[in-house]
């Protein structure tokens, strides 16, 4: 009973959930053929990196950093002078408070535009020149270090540039944002010896080392994004900003197969664009302002259209899929509203009640087609991630995938092949294996879905899809599928470890109940349980339970696709090590507020 009373007092102390943690934000701003970047730190210092062309910081800039609640630059930064990149940061000064300092690279061989001109007037009274390893902090632990500026590399050697093609960009300051075991880099249009240019990118990219995420240099040019940096910086994920249709080539297929190579390789990286470019294939056209928040453990990537993308730092190590974690939900082997070579994808879906990291997972068929897919995407219960041959919706029939798969490495025959799906030790995690005569439907112009996605992989349990999507063939993609019958059980997944003075977080998973309430409670034990309603709870109505129950936080609604969470502090007592307890919640179904199902009891030890 001693060991008892300090946790409920706890309990009636706790009056809501643990604080959030604090964030870094970045905006990869759609602003046509520019660029321009906005980078919020933890404390809510902001800094502007380049604001596109002119015309775009008045008409994108300005408008969403208001949106965003921001009246105030703290820093900017240009990091070179041509007018796509500083057209629209006088704009953007004029109009808002600050920055309290524009860094640029200083009056070594300027150009004598009126963009320049009109910068220079703008930011007169704030500028400085950046010198490479200079760092700015930005506050809650968020840093920004210049990497390169005009050729001379911090760590590294001083790539002569003077007289060189594209002599500006290659000039451009580069920054490495850093935050937890996150880690960016943006530099402009810093070149990489494409057509000529001076090759600061291969003795950039070792001092520059992992990231996490990339903004490629040049708006995705072939003079930039070489093969020599991309293997020593190695992201995960790498951004486009580039305008509809533009006359460059913009993002090129150089830039697309470096980054995400089409031949056996160690590294593919999640391909983005704020445009559809110039209709080369091997990126997903988000179609706007992408947004990217993390904490650094994990972050999470936001496309103007289509559905989050959460991933793990490189140093956090997630966990790898067993047999049956993730099943093929769908697939579309044989589009009609464009051709296979444009309209093929498939859909992966978690079905444990824990995420798991699609790292390193492989995919093969029939014909040997294969790709091995090495971003660290952590796939939440419940949660979809779809791989595509191309990513533009308005080339591939209406559909945003949530990676484009390398460059033609992977197809569907239309009426027998397979999806084999294998986790890093390359043991089965999934497979489909499709013909007529296997009982499976292949149909034309209608993707094929599982019904139970907990059921086996036979043809009884696939369907064609009845759902119309984008230029009218058929399908769910990243949504529930038409003729969906799984029931999933409620699980309750608590933290670990649980130990005095941390906080006890209680996971509620039941993805067949994605709206309904929820009512969450610890207990003290197990037996005998009781009944609420028809439904069996499998903790006791204890002093504990009645306590947790009417928490903050511990009653609500489940949200998409059926999770909940609640927490509460635990004191800082070394007397609780050892003290063990229950937890479990009861699903309700509104408006009458029936029980429907109850999750078993997840054993908690503080330890």
């Amino acid at each position: 009973m001693r060991r008892l009373l300090p946790l409920l007092a706890l309990s009636l102390l706790a009056t809501a959930a643990a604080a959030q943690a604090p964030t870094l934000k970045i905006y990869f701003l759609d602003v046509g053929q520019g660029d321009s970047t906005l980078i919020v730190s933890p404390t809510g210092t902001s800094l502007l990196v380049d604001g596109g062309p002119n015309g775009s910081g008045t008409s994108t800039v300005v408008p969403t950093l208001v949106s965003l609640g921001l009246t105030t630059i703290n820093y900017a930064v240009a990091t070179h002078y041509h007018a796509d990149h500083i057209g629209g940061l006088d704009e953007v000064v004029n109009a808002m408070n600050g920055p309290g300092v524009c860094y640029d690279r200083g009056t070594v061989a300027v150009p004598s535009t009126a963009s320049y001109s009109d910068y220079v007037s703008a930011v007169s009274g704030v500028r400085l020149t950046l010198a490479a390893g200079t760092t700015i902090a930005l506050g809650g632990g968020a840093t920004v270090t210049c990497t390169n500026a005009n050729g001379q590399i911090f760590g590294g050697p001083t790539v002569a540039v003077s007289g060189t093609s594209q002599e500006e960009n290659s000039r451009s300051i580069g920054l490495k944002v850093e935050f937890g075991s996150f880690d960016f880099w943006i530099g402009g249009d810093t070149t990489g010896g494409g057509n000529n240019t001076a090759d600061v990118e291969t003795s950039l990219g070792p001092t520059i080392g992992n990231l996490e995420v990339l903004k490629a240099s040049h708006h995705g040019s072939f003079t930039s994004s070489n093969d020599a940096f991309v293997a020593a910086t190695d992201p995960d994920v790498a951004v486009f900003s580039c305008g509809d249709g533009n006359p460059f080539d913009h993002p090129s297929i150089d830039a697309i197969n470096n980054l995400n190579p089409p031949v056996p390789a160690t590294q593919s990286t999640i391909l983005l664009s704020t445009t559809a470019g110039t209709g080369n294939v091997g990126f997903v056209n988000s179609q706007g302002t992408i947004a990217l928040e993390t904490d650094g453990t994990t972050y999470e990537i936001t496309p103007a259209v289509g559905a989050p993308i959460t991933l793990l730092c490189d140093e956090v190590a997630g966990t790898a899929p067993a047999p049956g974690d993730l099943r093929i939900s769908e697939y579309m082997a044989n589009p009609l509203a464009v051709s296979d070579s444009n309209g093929e994808w498939f859909e992966v879906v978690n079905v444990q009640a824990s995420a798991r990291s699609l790292r390193n997972v492989q995919f093969t068929a029939d014909d040997g087609s294969a790709f091995t897919f090495y971003s660290a995407v952590r796939l939440g219960p419940g949660e979809r991630f779809l791989f595509g041959r191309n990513g533009d919706p308005g080339a591939n029939g209406g559909y945003t995938p949530s990676t484009v798969w390398p460059f033609g490495v992977y197809s569907f025959g239309d009426a027998v092949d397979s999806i084999v799906m294998r986790n890093p030790s390359f043991t089965i995690v999934d497979e489909v294996h499709w013909s007529s005569g296997a009982g499976f439907p292949t149909p034309n112009g209608a993707s094929v879905e599982r019904e139970n996605l907990l059921g086996t992989a036979v043809g009884s349990n696939f369907s064609a899809a009845t759902a119309t999507f984008g230029a009218g063939d058929e399908g769910t993609p990243l949504s529930t599928n038409t003729s969906d019958s799984t029931v999933f059980p409620a699980v309750t997944v608590p933290s670990a470890p649980v130990t005095p003075g941390s906080t006890l977080t209680l996971s509620l998973v039941s993805l067949s109940d994605a709206g309904r309430i929820y009512i969450a409670a610890l207990s003290l034990g197990t037996v005998p349980g009781f009944f609420l309603g028809p439904v069996f709870v499998p903790i006791n109505p204890d002093g504990l339970a009645l306590l947790t129950v009417g928490l903050p936080g511990w009653s609500g609604a489940l949200l998409a696709p059926g999770l909940g969470s609640c927490s509460i502090p635990v004191p800082p007592d070394p007397t609780l090590v050892g003290f063990s307890c229950f937890g479990a919640f009861v699903v309700l179904q509104p408006p009458a507020l029936t029980p429907v199902r109850a999750s078993g009891a997840a054993a908690i030890t503080i330890s």
